[in-house]
């Protein structure tokens, strides 16, 4: 103790600080405030007060003391008011403040709540968790004792022990296969963290910004049991404080505002986490003001960013806004006015490959989504086999499962599809996922998954199902691309990869692969893609032909119009960005050819600014795609109806 006297007691404290935020947090909810819950906040103040006095910090001593005195008249009858509660969260970031000198002693806790409050508004936002090397270290660990089991399985196959000893062996192997397995998905799990944990630090960020600008306001919570890569939460948390902070300095009026135009004086700001298919949406909204769509534009003219006689929609304007350097505070505050918050918001969706979208409307708030593609999370699965390969489905995509015969599936011009539930949906063979051909005919029965992705359904033939199971799933190495149903891949209970099916693309596969397999089913001219970039031709042509299209190449614009011209094509699919004619000027040459202006054209182009749209709308093009927006479903039905017409 005498080298580092606070060692065990700044764990403790932490633990126990962590708790008293959270315990006090929960007093204004629903239902919450009772006499139970202020014992249980008394009965964790008094634990840290006594360990505080242990090792002779008074400071957190008093501090402790102080959240006892706050909570002590509701002790027996809860019912904690408003003021005593924003009492004890002052409190509790003084213990925030105090539990910082410990690691560094030189910094005094401050008592000055309203400027830590401000000097918290502005500071760096903590990472959720550390790094995660250590981890990685012990998966790698645990791959080499599953390889060295299955070593043992093979000297045991050539050892030629009798047949009791080599029976006891095997137990005893198969059984450290099992303790390793379990390891092995535990050590997964911590590289997993219930979203959960951006909450605390999201509603200290919605306190301290009410706190300084006077305002009242709520912050509501959902989605929290997810479970998601830490490094996706450390990235989005500095995000969504930003946006917190915008909603309270920006949105939420004053109560006395709020209180004439018919709302509650307190304002509400929700924050809400929802995985959708392979993808997870991080949503913050409030019920205040809205953007003043007039001060934006007016601020992007100061600075240049819009010309003085234009006057861009709010969905434009809002755009604008997105791409940071622009504020509307009058002056420059711990909370606002530097311009720079939404190049925060920006960077943190383009770290994780992802989007931002904002919708605003006046008098009755703000929605702000931040989307991005899962890097690991855990899920529950069921795991199926077709054509010999195990793979998994989420459970939450999966809407039924029954077993049909060959004799049960209808055949027509529409494709192959069942009835389900009074409804006539797609049928699949999941082989076909994998690019294997689907068994043959048989008399006997045989299941079909009820699978719902993109808002559609379709039936999904496989082999058998094998059961459910807790996986984690990883995305696939970028040098080991696969079609777009394959949304990753999970470790079985020996250490193997397991493929992790997409319901999305599988569903978007099922619509096309019916009319396929249709005896009454025309040959379709092909798509034609023009894109100066290998990587995106190849990825394009990959999710086409699995759609069921073929596909022809072209590596520019002049090469893309010769194609054109030379054959039939059933669609264009054009980059708008490429050396010589661009993809505008490919549209122009296209409309301008009487025998080819009714061909369908859609641009793909990561330029997504309102000019850039109008410009393509312009030159008639028929769609345009984002490619931080792409999205292999829609793709793919928008295709399908633009052929159709």
């Amino acid at each position: 103790m005498a080298k580092d006297p606070y060692r065990y007691f700044r764990v403790e404290a932490r633990e126990l600080a962590a708790q008293l935020a959270r315990e006090t947090r929960a007093l204004e909810d629903p239902g919450g405030g009772q006499a139970a819950d202020v014992a249980r906040i008394l009965r964790v103040a008094h634990t840290l007060k006594g360990a505080a006095r242990v090792v002779r910090h008074a400071p957190i001593a008093e501090i402790a003391h102080a959240i006892e005195g706050v909570l002590a008249p509701y002790r027996d009858r809860g019912g904690v008011p408003r003021a005593q509660v924003d009492a004890l969260c002052a409190r509790v970031d003084e213990l925030d403040a105090a539990l910082g000198s410990i690691e560094a002693p030189s910094a005094e806790p401050s008592t000055d709540t309203t400027a830590s409050a401000a000097a918290r508004a502005d500071a760096p936002v903590p990472t959720v968790r550390a790094d995660l090397a250590e981890v990685d270290t012990l998966l790698d660990g645990l791959a080499e004792c599953r390889a060295m089991i299955d070593a043992h399985h093979r000297l045991l196959d050539r050892a030629g022990l009798d047949a009791g000893a080599e029976r006891e062996l095997r137990r005893s192997v198969d059984h450290l296969g099992r303790e390793l397995a379990q390891v092995r998905d535990t050590a997964e799990q911590l590289r997993l963290a219930h979203a959960s944990v951006l909450f605390e630090p999201l509603d200290r960020t919605a306190r301290d910004a009410a706190r300084v600008t006077g305002r009242r306001v709520r912050l509501a919570t959902a989605g929290g049991d997810a479970r998601l890569d830490v490094t996706v939460l450390d990235v989005v948390l500095p995000a969504l404080v930003q946006l917190v902070r915008n909603a309270v300095a920006h949105g939420i009026e004053a109560p006395s505002a709020r209180a004439a135009s018919g709302k509650p004086e307190e304002g509400l700001v929700r924050c809400s986490i929802a995985q959708r298919d392979q993808r997870v949406l991080f949503t913050v909204t409030d019920d205040g003001r809205g953007i003043d769509v007039a001060a934006v534009r007016a601020a992007a003219r100061a600075r240049g960013k819009l010309a003085p006689a234009a006057e861009p929609t709010v969905d434009e304007t809002v755009a604008l806004l997105l791409r940071g350097g622009i504020s509307t505070a009058s002056s420059l505050t711990e909370l606002a006015g530097r311009g720079v918050g939404m190049d925060l918001v920006r960077a943190a969706a383009e770290r994780l490959g992802g989007t931002v979208r904002i919708r605003t409307t006046a008098g009755v708030g703000t929605v702000c989504e931040l989307e991005a593609p899962l890097s690991l999370t855990a899920t529950d699965a069921l795991v199926v086999e077709a054509a010999g390969t195990a793979a998994t489905l989420p459970l939450g995509a999966v809407r039924g499962a029954l077993r049909i015969r060959d004799a049960e599936l209808t055949r027509s011009e529409r494709g192959v599809s069942i009835v389900h539930g009074g409804e006539v949906i797609p049928f699949v063979h999941m082989a076909r996922a994998f690019r294997a051909p689907p068994p043959p005919p048989t008399t006997r029965r045989w299941t079909a998954i009820v699978v719902e992705g993109g808002a559609r359904r379709a039936a999904v033939g496989v082999d058998r199902i094998v059961g459910t199971a807790s996986v984690v799933l990883r995305p696939l190495s970028r040098l080991a691309p696969a079609d777009p149903v394959v949304a990753g891949a999970s470790l079985d209970d020996a250490g193997a990869p397991r493929l992790a099916v997409d319901p999305a693309g599988l569903v978007a596969l099922a619509h096309v692969a019916g009319r396929e397999s249709s005896p009454a089913r025309d040959v379709r001219p092909p798509i034609l893609v023009i894109d100066d970039s290998l990587t995106t031709r190849m990825l394009e042509k990959s999710i086409l032909e699995a759609a069921g299209w073929d596909v022809e190449l072209a590596a520019s614009g002049e090469e893309g119009l010769a194609a054109a011209r030379a054959r039939a094509h059933a669609l264009l699919l054009v980059d708008v960005e490429m050396p010589g004619i661009d993809g505008f000027r490919v549209v122009e040459e296209i409309r301008a050819d009487p025998a080819l202006a009714h061909l369908p054209v859609v641009l793909v182009t990561s330029r997504n600014a309102p000019d850039d749209l109008r410009r393509g709308r312009d030159v008639g093009a028929n769609g345009y795609v984002v490619k931080s927006d792409f999205d292999q479903a829609a793709l793919c039905a928008l295709i399908e109806d633009l052929v159709r017409a």
